[in-house]
């Protein structure tokens, strides 16, 4: 039987194109698999297991001495209403509840008997003192998602955050720039790419396009393609300067990717926090923020 020279020609393209992806994904493995984080796999071991479950107290790590510090629980609800759509705010507090370490909102939307969680903020302080705020914060989130039956926490996460987020288990999410149709379409794609990031100067090395392929077909992810680029460029940063986390200025507010934490990454979660709960069960209805608690956290979030 006779192939028409049109058909081949999209046999060819398709091949090609499965090509692109698939290369595409050995890059984002990479990236991902390079980075691991040595405090979340202490947090849980036996000697960082809160005494009592479920009271609203866990602990961190005290960088001065490598050992758990106690450290208390507190919940807000700082918009809406319990029973329906509203945000929350919680915040970690040393065991005297004298120095605030960090805190973490996210929203609650409902609609019929369905919960979804919409992404916040997440803050920490006193960083060079203390590690695992971040993580036992990250962790309250993944117990309410539990209690409510969400297997999806989204995120909004800024540049310098990436890593961070990508050691915890979030993931860009797949986003349809456009569809490819031919290796050609790559112009495009080098387009898309420097018209929304021109601000920044990557290594040409770093700008690599990442595919993600949807019922079948292929398209070019701009949300992947910059966490790839960014993802290179942190490390690269980050060696020179022989730093553990990158500075969070006020620049960065304008650049994000889009992740979540779903899947099999969301699953560990489920298993990592089996018997070192920290949620109350009297959480369910935390009481509202007052005025200057809410003026307080806008504060901190720049500081």
């Amino acid at each position: 039987m006779n192939i028409s020279p049109i058909n081949n020609l999209k046999v060819n393209q398709a091949r090609e194109l499965e090509k692109m992806f698939e290369a595409s994904q050995v890059h984002m493995r990479e990236v991902i698999d390079s980075v691991h984080s040595k405090t979340l796999d202490k947090l849980y071991t036996d000697e960082f297991r809160p005494e009592i479950l479920n009271a609203n107290k866990t602990t961190v790590i005290s960088l001065k001495t490598g050992e758990p510090i106690p450290v208390n629980i507190d919940g807000r609800i700082v918009e809406g209403k319990v029973n329906g759509n509203h945000r929350r705010r919680y915040t970690v507090r040393t065991e005297d509840d004298k120095t605030q370490l960090g805190y973490k909102t996210f929203g609650i939307k409902k609609k019929n008997d369905e919960i979804e969680l919409t992404p916040g903020y997440i803050y920490s302080s006193k960083n060079d003192d203390y590690s695992g705020t971040q993580i036992r914060l990250l962790q309250l989130e993944c117990e309410f998602a539990k209690e409510k039956d969400v297997n999806k926490i989204p995120l909004i996460a800024l540049f310098p955050a990436l890593k961070f987020h990508t050691m915890m288990g979030f993931r860009p999410v797949t986003e349809r720039s456009f569809k490819m149709y031919s290796k050609e379409d790559l112009k495009n794609a080098s387009d898309m790419f420097s018209i929304m990031y021109r601000t920044n100067k990557f290594y040409q090395e770093d700008i690599v396009p990442i595919f993600s392929k949807v019922d079948g077909e292929i398209y070019f992810d701009r949300n992947k393609t910059i966490f790839h680029a960014v993802m290179k460029d942190n490390e690269r940063t980050l060696s020179k300067k022989n730093q553990r986390h990158l500075d969070l200025t006020m620049k960065d507010f304008d650049n994000d990717v889009s992740m979540s934490l779903e899947g099999e990454e969301f699953d560990k979660w489920q298993s990592r926090l089996k018997g070192f709960e920290i949620l109350s069960k009297d959480d369910a209805e935390p009481r509202k923020s007052t005025f200057m608690e809410k003026l307080r956290a806008g504060f901190n979030l720049f500081h």
